[in-house]
């Protein structure tokens, strides 16, 4: 079930530009939709890109 819903969410984020399209009433929830997705990914991004800098920071050199 957990995947299903991970799939749709996928799909209507990846789809979202042609569903707007089609159904222009739906325009601003999917901009806000997507926007929503788009910082969760950049905060996601920050978040490992730290973690692996303190983790290379605190690797031995050699």
């Amino acid at each position: 079930m957990v995947l299903l819903l991970a799939a749709l969410a996928v799909l209507l984020y990846a789809y979202a530009p042609q569903l707007a399209g089609r159904v222009p009433a739906l325009t601003p929830l999917l901009d806000s939709y997507v926007a929503a997705v788009d910082a969760a990914r950049i905060w996601l991004d920050a978040q490992l890109r730290a973690a692996i800098a303190a983790m290379q920071a605190g690797a031995p050199q050699g």
